[in-house]
């Protein structure tokens, strides 16, 4: 599946080409830019899904861990070579889909917390707990696309299914309660592919 955002497909090439002059560099880029919009299936096998694992919704690398009394939130940052589709980690329902406006910081820095982003609330009904997965803008990302918009509370999601993307960019939080945590099985600096395995859940 390509997604369809005319901005990276039509107005950077065309700057590009602009820039150049060069039909060669133009289609190189272009190329690049399909790659880049590429967002590839990952359901996962029925019979290979583990109830009680919480799998990695994007790729990217870990930048951090931070926890407090209560939650756990681990932060991938992505870069141009990951895919930038974000995935339901685990059996979930929808709960909220908020969306905050706000700047466009560099994502490796500390207050890009504060850019613009999308904030999933999902209930996992068999452990009986909420997380959140949020979709946070870079310096470059001007758009992020979150495919759950439709769904309603009592529509039960599986691992794999897409829950959005980002064009561009940048950085994805996942907040997860702390009593829930059985094992974390990442580490800051860790780089992880959509759908790796994350956190043992109970």
């Amino acid at each position: 599946m390509i997604i369809l955002d005319f901005s990276t497909l039509v107005v950077i090439p065309l700057l590009i080409y602009i820039i150049t002059r060069n039909i060669a560099i133009t289609i190189v880029f272009l190329c690049f830019c399909l790659r880049f919009l590429n967002s590839p299936d990952k359901k996962l096998v029925k019979q290979t899904v583990q109830p009680n694992m919480f799998y990695s919704p994007s790729s990217g690398y870990i930048r951090e861990i931070t926890t407090d009394d209560t939650y756990t939130t681990i932060s991938l940052f992505l870069n141009v070579f990951d895919n930038h589709t974000q995935y339901i980690p685990i059996t979930s329902n929808v709960i909220s889909i908020e969306k905050f406006s706000g700047l466009f910081a560099p994502a490796f820095l500390e207050h890009s917390v504060n850019n613009t982003r999308v904030k999933t609330t999902l209930y996992n009904p068999k452990l009986n707990f909420q997380y959140t997965i949020t979709q946070i803008t870079g310096l470059l990302t001007r758009r992020i696309l979150n495919f759950l918009q439709t769904q309603n509370q009592d529509t039960q999601l599986t691992p794999g299914e897409r829950l959005g993307f980002i064009v561009l960019g940048s950085r994805v939080d996942i907040t997860i309660p702390n009593k829930n945590i059985q094992q974390i099985l990442v580490k800051t600096g860790d780089h992880v592919n959509s759908m790796n395995k994350m956190i043992l859940v109970k």
